[in-house]
C-alpha cells in the first residue's frame, strides 16, 4: 500500500466533488481530512469502518490504521528548514461514555489530546476554538460556533505549514497588475516576479511548474490550464494520478515567473461530499461507532467541517487546515 498515492487519489476525488459547487476558490488539505477520518475509522465497526476506509482509498483488509499512523508520524518530522505541525484532539461531553480503550489508542497512535468537557457550558466551544487557533498559529481561530444539545464528541485534526522559498522573490519587483479569476472577473492584484531556473513541464491541457522550499523536502507545484476555464472546468485536470504524472516530466527551464501574492481562506462542510464518495452510512442511523463508546448507542457523524488558509508572498508560503468531525446522538 502506497499511502502517498492513496492520499493523492482521495484528495483529487474530493476536489472534483467540491468543484461542482459554486464559488471562486476551493482550498483543501487532503492530509488533514485523511487523518481526521482515520481517527473516526478507528472507532467504527464493520461496514461503517469499511465505508470510511474505502472512501479514503484504503483496503480494509490490510492495516490501514497502521499506515495512517505512519503518515501522521512522518509529517511530525519535517526537518529543520520548515515548520510543520500536525496535531490531533478529541473532545467528549462529560455525559458521553467514551471508551477508555479508544481514548488510549488516540493518545498513543495519533498523539491526540483527549479532553472531557461539559458541552452545556457556554465556554466549551471557546476551549476547542482556542486549541485550533494555537495549533494553526492564529490562522484558523474558530471551528465550532456553538455546541448543540445533541452533540456528543468532536474529533479534530490541525495542520500548520510554513516554509521559505529557496530562491525568494524580490519585493521591489512586485507590481499591482490585472488578474483574471476563475469566474472571469478581472481585478487588480499584486504580482510577484522572478527570473530563474524552474522545474517545468507542459502537456495537452495544462502547464506545470515547481517551486522548491528550503530543505528540499517540500515543493509548491503550480498547475495552470492552457486556456481560461471556469472553476468547474478544472475537474478534468483533477485526475487521481495528476501529481505523480507531472513530477517525472519536470525539466529545468529558464523563465520569468509572475505569481500573485495570495491570502485566501476556505470553509466547507464536507459531509455531503464524502457521503457521495461512498461514506453515506457513516452519516445516518445504522452507523456503527460502538468502538468510541463503552456502551451501545445510536450516534453518527453529523458534520465534517474543513477550514483552510493559504498565504503566499515573496519570502515563502504558510498554510493551515483544521478538520472537525462532530458526532450526534440519534
Amino acid at each position: 500500500m502506497r499511502l502517498s498515492a492513496t492520499k493523492e487519489a482521495f484528495g483529487m476525488a474530493l476536489l472534483r466533488h467540491l468543484l461542482e459547487g459554486p464559488g471562486d476558490n476551493v482550498l483543501i488539505s487532503p492530509v488533514s481530512a485523511t487523518v481526521a477520518l482515520g481517527m473516526a475509522a478507528a472507532g467504527a465497526i464493520g461496514p461503517t469502518r469499511d465505508a470510511i476506509l474505502r472512501t479514503l482509498g484504503l483496503d480494509p483488509a490490510e492495516d490501514p490504521q497502521g499506515e495512517l499512523v505512519k503518515l501522521a508520524a512522518r509529517l511530525r518530522d519535517p526537518g529543520r528548514a520548515v515548520e510543520l505541525d500536525l496535531v490531533n484532539s478529541l473532545w467528549a461531553d462529560r455525559a458521553f461514555p467514551l471508551s477508555e480503550r479508544y481514548a488510549v489508542s488516540m493518545r498513543e497512535a495519533y498523539g491526540a489530546e483527549v479532553q472531557n468537557l461539559d458541552f452545556k457550558d457556554p465556554h466549551a466551544a471557546g476551549i476547542i476554538n482556542q486549541w485550533a487557533g494555537a495549533a494553526t498559529d492564529g490562522r484558523i481561530p474558530m471551528v465550532v460556533e456553538s455546541i448543540d444539545p445533541d452533540k456528543l464528541l468532536y474529533l479534530v485534526n490541525a495542520v500548520f505549514f510554513r516554509a521559505k522559498w529557496i530562491d525568494p522573490f524580490f519585493p521591489d519587483l512586485t507590481r499591482i497588475e490585472r488578474f483574471t479569476t476563475a469566474s472571469g472577473k478581472q481585478l487588480q492584484a499584486p504580482l510577484m516576479r522572478r527570473t530563474g531556473v524552474f522545474p517545468y513541464t507542459e502537456h495537452r491541457g495544462y502547464q506545470a511548474l515547481s517551486m522548491r522550499c528550503q530543505g528540499l523536502r517540500f515543493e509548491f507545484l503550480i498547475v495552470l490550464p492552457d486556456r481560461h476555464l471556469p472553476l468547474g472546468g478544472f475537474q478534468r485536470l483533477a485526475r487521481p494520478d495528476l501529481v505523480s504524472a507531472i513530477r517525472p516530466s519536470l525539466r529545468k527551464r529558464q523563465d520569468l515567473l509572475a505569481l500573485p501574492r495570495v491570502r485566501i481562506g476556505y470553509d466547507q462542510n464536507l459531509a455531503e461530499h464524502l457521503a457521495g464518495m461512498g461514506m453515506r452510512l457513516a452519516f445516518h442511523p445504522g452507523a456503527d461507532f460502538s468502538g468510541l463508546s463503552g456502551v451501545a448507542g445510536e450516534f453518527w457523524i453529523s458534520g465534517v467541517i474543513h477550514k483552510t488558509r493559504l498565504d503566499i508572498d515573496e519570502a515563502g508560503t504558510t498554510a493551515a487546515a483544521v478538520t472537525v468531525l462532530d458526532f450526534s446522538l440519534g
